[in-house]
């Protein structure tokens, strides 16, 4: 049944055209409902040759860097079981992103090409927004769904972000690479790629941590008062007791994320996370289980995944190690919503212990925090103890 479905998938994609240009705008449509497994592995097949149409189709284009915000370049998905329409949104704009980040656009489609046989599923996500996720197979990218909101965040903020990146290659902050929308009948998932801040180059990671630099809530402390469970696969705030020891200039990780949180705050942005990767030197073991040598260690400290986001090169308690880090979920803003829901929890809560707080409260916090818990660090000798 699958090859049979996959023969008429291909088939059908093949005969893919594109349409005009078009101005529906996040039309109030029902979100995709559960499909059956088969629906499901095809709808899966059709965003991921969605993804690479897009990207192979706008190499020859003019990017449409400034203007237009609300438009997008629309194509035909056909497939046994229905046509699926794909919107590409700002395709301009994301290209100009991947090219400042040094993509190669065969590179990118590669990335996400994936045996039928070998589909993947879409995976719930740790936090409380019900976003869903997959990685390209090659894990250097992923796509995650946003609900409307975020995609109008998204769209609005785009050139400025867009301008942001280019002009700030150290930023720290999660590069949006596109944006698509796919609409079969009166359905529709929003879908963003990004690239994936914890690609190790096969090191294995140990601790991650999700860190927001606010004091946990009381009621949240008790239940985690001594777990050694981590939320969602995460370390969380009140779960650190340690510091991130760059031993070559901690001070320039700093200052990206120092700038990152100023530019965050001047799009009215909140909520935004620091995501750290830890790989640990001494467990001289990548994520395959073959021992990782000298090699692999150095290929990782002068890779980043794109131009940005190289590893840096780290101390802890003896050890050396590698941290992957980004800023990331910087697309909630502080409006109608989030000023009430502030206005009512500073009745139950102080504000240091909340994330619904103004961007400025939201900035500032945030630049104490982090030359708190990034530190300059020092090469461990070989006779160090542990």
């Amino acid at each position: 049944m699958c090859d049979c479905l996959a023969r008429k998938a291909v088939s059908v994609f093949c005969a893919c055209r594109k349409s005009a240009p078009y101005e529906g705008d996040l039309e109030e449509l029902e979100p995709i409902k559960d499909k059956s497994p088969n629906e499901d592995t095809v709808f899966m097949f059709q965003i991921l040759e969605g993804i690479k149409l897009a990207a192979a189709a706008r190499v020859q284009a003019e990017p449409l860097l400034d203007g237009q915000q609300g438009q997008g370049v629309s194509y035909n998905l056909p497939a046994s079981l229905g046509v699926v329409v794909l919107k590409d949104y700002l395709p301009g704009c994301f290209r100009a992103i991947r090219d400042a980040e040094q993509i190669d656009t065969q590179d990118y489609i590669n990335s996400w090409s994936y045996a039928f046989k070998d589909l993947p599923s879409m995976d719930l996500g740790a936090g409380r927004s019900g976003s869903r996720f997959v990685f390209s197979a090659d894990r250097k990218f992923m796509f995650k769904t946003l609900p409307a909101h975020e995609v109008e965040t998204l769209k609005d903020i785009a050139r400025d972000y867009r301008r942001y990146i280019q002009t700030h290659p150290q930023s720290r902050i999660m590069r949006f690479l596109a944006l698509h929308r796919f609409r079969r009948g009166n359905e529709y998932l929003y879908v963003v790629i990004m690239n994936n801040i914890l690609f190790s180059h096969g090191l294995k990671l140990g601790d991650m941590f999700d860190l927001k630099g606010r004091i946990i809530k009381p009621s949240s402390a008790k239940k985690l008062a001594g777990s050694s469970e981590k939320a969602g696969g995460m370390w969380k705030d009140n779960q650190l007791h340690r510091k991130f020891m760059p031993t070559n200039n901690a001070r320039a990780l700093q200052k990206a994320l120092e700038d990152d949180a100023k530019f965050l705050c001047s799009q009215n942005c909140i909520d935004y996370s620091l995501l750290v990767g830890v790989h640990t030197v001494e467990e001289n073991k990548t994520r395959d289980g073959n021992a990782e040598g000298g090699a692999a260690v150095g290929g990782a400290l002068h890779k980043g995944n794109g131009k940005s986001f190289a590893p840096v090169h780290g101390s802890w308690d003896g050890k050396q190690e590698i941290y992957f880090v980004g800023v990331i979920d910087f697309l909630s803003r502080w409006a109608a919503k989030k000023k009430i829901a502030n206005f009512m929890k500073r009745f139950l809560w102080k504000p240091q212990t909340l994330s619904t707080v103004p961007p400025t409260y939201y900035r500032d916090r945030w630049l104490a925090y982090i030359p708190q818990i990034v530190v300059e660090g020092n090469i461990p000798s070989p006779s160090a103890s542990v």
